[in-house]
């Protein structure tokens, strides 16, 4: 085995037990693995736990709005269409 796959894996084992423990002391995930990502000392898991993230609160967004559009009152669509 070589050095760059023990290193990504130590890394890794890392940053998973931080955030672990993080949300475990009651920390929400999503800011877990942003402060886990942050203080990781790795700028490619950074990068990797920033686009996590980002993609969980986008994620997070889309269900929201389809949830707010589901409550709006009608049973139609935009062209006033039943469903």
């Amino acid at each position: 085995m070589k050095i760059g796959p023990i290193v990504q894996q130590i890394a890794v084992r890392a940053l998973v037990t931080h955030a672990r423990l993080a949300a475990g002391a009651g920390v929400p995930l999503l800011l877990a693995l942003e402060i886990t990502g942050r203080t990781g000392g790795n700028v490619v898991i950074e990068e990797a736990m920033e686009s996590v993230v980002t993609s969980v609160q986008a994620r997070r967004n889309d269900r929201r709005a389809d949830r707010a559009v589901s409550d709006l009152p009608g049973d139609g669509d935009a062209h006033g269409r039943r469903r």
